[in-house]
C-alpha cells in the first residue's frame, strides 16, 4: 500500500481529500514560544505577539503539537552555534 506506517497517524481521508488529524500550534518564530496570541487582525491577516520574547509580527510558524519539541531543541541547537 502506498500510505503506511507514521503516515496514517497524521492523515486520514475525509471523502477524496486527505487532511490532518494533528493538532496545530501556533509557535513563536523567534524564540519557540507556544505562548502567542493574536494583537490585531483583519483583512490583510493577523498580527501576534509572545507574552515570552515580546516579538510582535505577522509571521507566526504553526506546526503539529507531535512535532513542537524537535522544534525547540532544533531551535536551541541554532541558537548555540550562532
Amino acid at each position: 500500500m502506498l500510505f503506511e506506517g507514521v503516515f496514517w497517524r497524521k492523515y486520514k481521508f475525509f471523502g477524496e481529500y486527505l487532511v490532518s488529524v494533528s493538532k496545530k500550534i501556533k509557535v513563536c518564530p523567534m524564540c519557540g514560544s507556544r505562548d502567542v496570541y493574536v494583537v490585531d487582525g483583519g483583512v490583510m491577516g493577523m498580527v501576534y505577539r509572545c507574552k515570552q520574547c515580546g516579538y510582535e509580527g505577522s509571521f507566526i510558524v504553526e506546526i503539529d503539537e507531535d512535532e513542537y519539541e524537535d522544534f525547540v531543541k532544533n531551535k536551541n541547537k541554532k541558537s548555540v552555534n550562532d
